[in-house]
C-alpha cells in the first residue's frame, strides 16, 4: 500500500518543521526516517531563502515558472472565488 510508496522517508517543510523535536517527533509517530527539506535551484539570493520555512513557496515559484501558462488556461475554465474550492480544483487538476 501507500507504506511502500514512502521507502525514502518524509520531507518536512515550513517554518513549523524548525521547531524543536519536530523531526524526531514525526519519525515517532510515522515511523519512517525524515528530514527538513530546503529550496532546491535558486540563484541569487539563495541564502535569504534557504531555510525549510520557504521550500514551499520556492517550489510553487518554480513550478509556476514550468506550466504557468498551462495552469492559467485551466483556472479560466473553472474560475471560482472560493479558496477551498480553487485548491480542490489544482490539486484534482495536477496530481
Amino acid at each position: 500500500g501507500r507504506r511502500e510508496a514512502l521507502t525514502g522517508g518524509v520531507v518536512l517543510t515550513g517554518g513549523g518543521s524548525l521547531i524543536d523535536g519536530a523531526v524526531k517527533q514525526a519519525e515517532d509517530l510515522l515511523g519512517f526516517p525524515v528530514t527538513l527539506g530546503s529550496p532546491q535551484g535558486t540563484s541569487g539570493f539563495a541564502d535569504r531563502v534557504a531555510g525549510p520555512e520557504f521550500a514551499t513557496s520556492v517550489g510553487l515559484l518554480h513550478y509556476g515558472r514550468r506550466f504557468g501558462g498551462e495552469s492559467e488556461v485551466r483556472h479560466e475554465k473553472k474560475q471560482t472565488d472560493n479558496f477551498f474550492e480553487r485548491v480542490k480544483v489544482w490539486i484534482s487538476e495536477n496530481l
